[in-house]
């Protein structure tokens, strides 16, 4: 076929709607920048125009979706909210950011800077864009002078880059080692659970479905609370269209909130069940110590001769075995307000909670535990039972994730809070059985 610039407006505008489904830009109205676009791709690879439909539409809505995206970026880019956001994070630790469409990879290494500058270096950013070209240039780490224009003069730039003999600058290795860069586009995160998510002026370019769609793929991939931040012009989207996922935590910032369908009057849940009810987690057991990641156990008595946090989880685990209810929940209560950021109390709280058949109360105070303690597993594990139990399987499978990424590494053997009856292995299996 012999395809001239009507067969090439044509062609855009069959791809515009494939193009916006797949990556959420907005298309509308945008045929003709899409038909020049492709015009100077063709002229760019040496092919003819009537040629582009012998490459097939997965091959051409890749090819647009590349075409259509806005890469300009430069390095420290709005550099104070990207201080505020960092700051909130850097008492996290092994801290994991997903920085969604980061085009050539400035804004993932200015991330990596201002952490190093911090003294922080237990950090992982990950960066996605849909464009390999990009992307391949983002893992050279190399770049032009213009690119470098954010920085501040109170650093030279040789402080962070190595010039090259062509007059080019490498950011320096220290600076790239805690970052890696996929393929990849904003409704396919990576694996894990993330710390934030760092996603900015990519929303004013989409549709208000679009949006809806990515913030809920960053509620699903965020641990109790995970920061979002966004560009400037995009907070009030976000704020909009995302009230019911993520609070204001700053200008342009924001902090993800924990999910929880109550039960509709006369015990039915307003959501349709689906599948079978997992089973409820037993009461905890006492453990002779604490689990990985919790506070270490202390000698017989703590500070100014109150019970050490081990003797309370022991007491604590005891009254709820012989059926004080009442007595294990004011004594759970109690030890959080000596013990403020051990999670073991809380959690112990939402368990006592669950059996009183509090279910509500029970997850306030879970949400307690995993706030504390991000990669608390046995509180994440009774989350996603209760949540699953009520039929919220959106919330069950976003901890069941997070349940399997705080348990990873760990024996299967393993002991738990949840005493003898549930190890490692059967909250793996658990987890497992919840997202498939």
């Amino acid at each position: 076929m012999n395809q001239g610039s009507d067969g090439l407006e044509q062609l855009a505008r069959r791809l515009s709607r494939s193009i916006s489904l797949a990556f959420g830009i907005q298309m509308e109205g945008r045929e003709g920048d899409l038909t020049k676009a492709l015009e100077d791709w063709c002229r760019e690879k040496g092919i003819l125009p009537g040629q582009l439909e012998r490459l097939g539409m997965d091959r051409l809505v890749a090819i647009g979706g590349e075409l259509m995206r806005v890469g300009e970026t430069f390095f420290m880019r709005q550099r104070a909210s990207t201080e505020d956001f960092l700051v909130a994070l850097s008492n996290r630790r092994n801290l994991k950011i997903w920085c969604p469409a980061c085009s050539s990879g400035e804004e993932p290494y200015s991330m990596a800077i201002l952490l190093m500058n911090m003294g922080k270096e237990d950090f992982h950013i990950i960066g996605t864009d849909i464009s390999p070209s990009a992307i391949a240039k983002a893992m050279r780490g190399v770049y032009s002078r213009w690119s470098l224009r954010g920085m501040d003069g109170t650093s030279p730039v040789r402080t962070y880059f190595d010039e090259t003999p062509d007059g080019l600058f490498q950011l320096k290795e220290r600076y790239r080692r805690n970052v890696t860069f996929h393929v990849g586009n904003v409704f396919q995160p990576p694996e894990g659970a993330f710390h934030g998510v760092s996603c900015r002026n990519l929303f004013i370019y989409f549709t208000e479905e679009a949006i809806r769609r990515a913030l809920e793929v960053f509620h699903r991939i965020l641990l109790e609370g995970g920061l979002l931040t966004v560009g400037y012009a995009e907070a009030p989207s976000v704020a909009s269209l995302g009230r019911d996922l993520f609070a204001p935590a700053g200008h342009s910032t924001f902090q993800a909130v924990l999910h929880w369908h109550p039960q509709a009057p006369g015990g039915h849940n307003p959501k349709d069940r689906t599948g079978p009810t997992p089973a409820r987690p037993p009461a905890p057991s006492p453990r002779a110590s604490a689990p990985k990641g919790k506070p270490p156990v202390e000698g017989p008595q703590g500070a100014q001769g109150t019970p050490s946090p081990h003797r309370t989880v022991e007491e604590i685990t005891r009254m709820a075995d012989g059926g004080d209810l009442e007595g294990a929940l004011a004594a759970c209560r109690a030890a959080q307000e000596t013990h403020v950021k051990d999670p073991r109390f809380p959690f112990l709280e939402g368990v006592v909670l669950m059996d009183m058949g509090l279910d509500q109360e029970a997850m306030r105070a879970l949400s307690r535990a995993v706030f504390i303690d991000p990669l608390f597993p046995e509180a994440h594990y009774c989350i996603m039972m209760l949540a699953a139990s009520r039929g919220d399987l959106s919330l069950a499978n976003r901890h069941a994730r997070l349940l399997l990424s705080s348990i990873q590494g760990m024996d299967d053997d393993g002991h738990t809070l949840l005493g003898e009856s549930v190890r490692v292995r059967d909250m793996r299996r658990a987890a497992q059985g919840v997202i498939t």
